[in-house]
C-alpha cells in the first residue's frame, strides 16, 4: 500500500531546512556554508536533508524560488486587476514590494555587507534570473496594457519586462550600498534620492511613458525609513565595537 504524504508537515520541514540555510547564507555567505553547516543548524541527519534536497546548488534553488514568488504573487494580483489603468497596475506593484522591503527593513539592512559580498554573488545571480524568468511575464502584460491605452509608447512591449527587472536589481545593488555607507545623514540621503529619481526617469524613458508620471517610486518618507534604520544600526555597531575593545583592555 504506498504511503501517505502529509503536503503541510512536507512543506514545513522543507521550509525549514530553507529557512536555516537562508540564515547561515545571511551569517557566513554561499560560498562558505556548507551542507554540514545546515545539518548542525538544525541537528539533524543527511538522510533527512536529502530526502528533500540533493545537493546545496538545490538549497540555493528552493531559497531563490521563495524570494521570487513574492514579486510573482503580488504581480499575479496586478494581473487578474485589468480594470485597473496600467499605469497604476505598474505603481501599486513598485509601491507594494517598496512596502514590503521597509518592513524587513532591520534585517536587510544587517544582512547587506555580506549579502554584496563575492561570497554571496552566486546567490544573486540566481535570483536575477529567477526573477526575469518568473516575473517578466507578468509584467509583460501591464505594459501591453499600457501600450494599448496610449500611456507607453514603447515599440519594444515584449522585450520591457526583462529590462524593468535588470532595472530593478540594479537600484538595490546601488543604492543599498549609499543608504549602509551614509549611515543616514541629510547628504546621503539627497544623494539617494537623486539616484532614485534618475533610474525613474530612465524607467519612464524605456517605457515610453509621460514625464514625471511614476515620480510616486521616489517615496521619501520610505527614503527616510531606510535612513533611520540605518543610523540606528550604525550606532548599536559602534557601540558593540567599543565595548569590545574595552574588554580587551580589562583582560
Amino acid at each position: 500500500m504506498p504511503r501517505t504524504v502529509d503536503e503541510a508537515a512536507h512543506a514545513r520541514r522543507r521550509n525549514g531546512f530553507l529557512d536555516a540555510a537562508q540564515r547561515l547564507i545571511e551569517t557566513k555567505g554561499y560560498a562558505r556554508m556548507t551542507i554540514e553547516d545546515v545539518l548542525k543548524e538544525l541537528g539533524t541527519s543527511k538522510g533527512a536533508l536529502y530526502h528533500y534536497f540533493d545537493s546545496k546548488q538545490a538549497i540555493l534553488e528552493g531559497i531563490v524560488v521563495r524570494f521570487t514568488d513574492v514579486a510573482e504573487a503580488h504581480l499575479r494580483r496586478n494581473a487578474a486587476d485589468t480594470d485597473v489603468p496600467a499605469l497604476d497596475r505598474l505603481r501599486q506593484f513598485f509601491a507594494t514590494m517598496g512596502q514590503w522591503k521597509v518592513e524587513r527593513r532591520e534585517a536587510l539592512l544587517a544582512t547587506l555587507p555580506l549579502w554584496l559580498s563575492d561570497d554571496n554573488a552566486i546567490v544573486r545571480q540566481k535570483l536575477r534570473a529567477r526573477a526575469i524568468e518568473r516575473i517578466t511575464p507578468w509584467l509583460t502584460q501591464i505594459v501591453d496594457q499600457g501600450v494599448r491605452e496610449g500611456v507607453f509608447t514603447t515599440r519594444y512591449p515584449d522585450q520591457i519586462g526583462r529590462l524593468l527587472i535588470g532595472l530593478g536589481h540594479d537600484v538595490n545593488e546601488v543604492l543599498f550600498p549609499l543608504l549602509f555607507a551614509d549611515r543616514g545623514d541629510s547628504g546621503g540621503l539627497l544623494q539617494v534620492e537623486r539616484t532614485l529619481a534618475a533610474y525613474t526617469d530612465a524607467l519612464e524613458r524605456l517605457l515610453g511613458a509621460p514625464e514625471g508620471s511614476l515620480a510616486a517610486l521616489v517615496n521619501r518618507d520610505q527614503l527616510q525609513l531606510w535612513f533611520d534604520a540605518a543610523h540606528e544600526q550604525a550606532h548599536y555597531s559602534d557601540d558593540a565595537n567599543v565595548k569590545g575593545k574595552n574588554d580587551d583592555r580589562v583582560h
